[in-house]
């Protein structure tokens, strides 16, 4: 039986923040037609923010995706329709100064003043705010801590407006379902759910024809286009590109940014277990690292505190307990590898001395910033310790005794992956200063995550969109002088 394709002007392979600023802009500024493919669903409302229940719906793997290597890294990321800023914190930040003159050393034409004009422009456009008083209980525990050592935090502007209503939070999100990929529907746009992209099949020189092949619910589909942009993730992106039997350079670069977490206890209820991700950043050491709170409902308090002996009477205290974080900006590099053996991409990744180092005296200066925000008792995950105890600290010089004495390596984990498929001047960086790529002679662009130089040291969205911004302003530009 004969399968009729379908044809496109663009087609835009993921949802997410890189994908839908590229659709929205194409749509609005040219009669070019579009058409967004996201492999996940549109997740329920009426999933509860950060449940087990959301992750088995709307992350890749459940949120269990694990590196081959050194540390044994987990990953989470995103398998939904608006990708990560349906399920991310919401937090909205400046490109950090020294990265952006980095970049300008390694991207033609790379302006500081561009991406801060388009990180304006998109803020609007998602409602960022920065409201005062949605500032959580485990969150005024690190300004408290940082101000008493002196230490720079701020309150993170959001696309997220929460607000208390009879003791209870409440939340609006304002990510890509809401805002961009809105936009583009109400221009045209068409958006397929469920649609995985699979690979390239062929391409028309002559024509200029590229032909995807996918399954939409399962069943095969091929897709005709003449400008085909890949926004899967830092992930997916290589995979679809290795599939396509593009391989010069794809996926030997991944970044991400490694992230450890302890609980601390209070002598108060600290814990708003329908909060969130609560808003304070300790940002002094930025953007080497950075300290947060994290989510901390029971089933994450749980997940940190499975190796305690005494979970079940913790759990039944929770509301004394808050997840807090610590992030490094490492500059390991991993491996986003497929083989003829899984279908699903393979992630290399070993953390070096100095990653171990480094999570070592992030932990040390969050402990202590906690200490002194009020936290009685510090919990820190099992790591690679031998025993199972409860890893509990009552101050500084038994934190700093067992980090020195066992050569601590934290359980750690990610959920900024970036740099998979580098756009720069490098000839290592497969993409050029614009997010094309630079093998061949055809019409493939990667806006996304994986087009990032480097890390950021900071979370990532707002920067990505900015940079997808300009990319896809100059793909614009390009063909209508064509």
């Amino acid at each position: 039986m004969n399968i009729k394709n379908i044809y496109t002007d663009v087609l835009i392979i993921g949802s997410g923040p890189g994908g839908a600023i590229s659709g929205y802009e194409i749509k609005k500024k040219t009669q070019l037609n579009v058409l967004i493919l996201e492999r996940g669903k549109s997740k329920s409302t009426k999933l509860k923010p950060y449940s087990s229940q959301e992750m088995d719906e709307a992350y890749y793997k459940g949120g269990l995706s694990t590196c081959i290597g050194k540390g044994n890294l987990v990953l989470a990321t995103a398998e939904t329709l608006g990708g990560g800023s349906e399920i991310n914190s919401g937090f909205f930040r400046e490109l950090p100064k020294k990265v952006g003159l980095n970049w300008k050393k390694k991207i033609n034409d790379f302006s500081l003043n561009d991406i801060s004009q388009n990180l304006k422009k998109i803020g609007a456009i998602l409602k960022v705010n920065s409201n005062n008083k949605d500032e959580g209980k485990a969150s005024k525990v690190l300004k408290k801590g940082s101000d008493k050592l002196k230490l720079r935090s701020m309150r993170v502007s959001r696309w997220i407006k929460s607000k208390k209503i009879n003791g209870t939070w409440h939340h609006l999100r304002y990510g890509m379902i809401n805002t961009y990929l809105k936009m583009f529907k109400d221009l045209g746009g068409i958006i397929k759910t469920n649609t995985v992209a699979l690979k390239i099949c062929s391409y028309d020189k002559i024509k200029k024809i590229y032909t995807v092949k996918c399954l939409e619910n399962n069943r095969t589909k091929y897709i005709e286009c003449k400008y085909l942009f890949v926004c899967g993730g830092a992930l997916m992106t290589p995979e679809f590109l290795l599939n396509s039997g593009i391989k010069k350079n794809i996926g030997n670069s991944l970044m991400l940014h490694q992230m450890s977490r302890l609980v601390a206890e209070f002598k108060e209820d600290k814990n708003e277990n329908n909060f969130g991700v609560p808003v304070r950043q300790v940002d002094q050491y930025m953007s080497k690292m950075t300290f947060g709170c994290s989510v901390s409902t029971k089933q994450h308090l749980a997940l940190w505190m499975s190796d305690n002996n005494n979970l079940i009477e913790i759990l039944k205290n929770y509301k004394k307990y808050s997840v807090y974080y610590a992030l490094i900006n490492s500059q390991t590099r991993g491996k986003v590898l497929k083989t003829i053996f899984n279908k699903e991409p393979i992630v290399f990744y070993n953390i070096t001395k100095k990653d171990i180092k480094d999570n070592q005296d992030a932990i040390r200066k969050l402990s202590k910033i906690l200490f002194l925000g009020g936290a009685k008792k510090i919990y820190l995950s099992s790591g690679n310790a031998s025993y199972q105890n409860e890893l509990s600290f009552k101050n500084m010089r038994e934190l700093n005794i067992f980090i020195n004495s066992k050569n601590y390596i934290p359980e750690l984990s990610s959920i900024h992956l970036f740099s998979s498929v580098r756009m720069g001047l490098d000839e290592n960086c497969p993409l050029n200063s614009y997010g094309k790529l630079k093998e061949g002679s055809g019409n493939i662009y990667v806006n996304d995550a994986s087009m990032l130089p480097t890390s950021v040291g900071v979370n990532p969205q707002g920067i990505i969109m900015a940079l997808a911004k300009r990319n896809v302003e100059n793909f614009i530009q390009n063909i209508k002088t064509q």
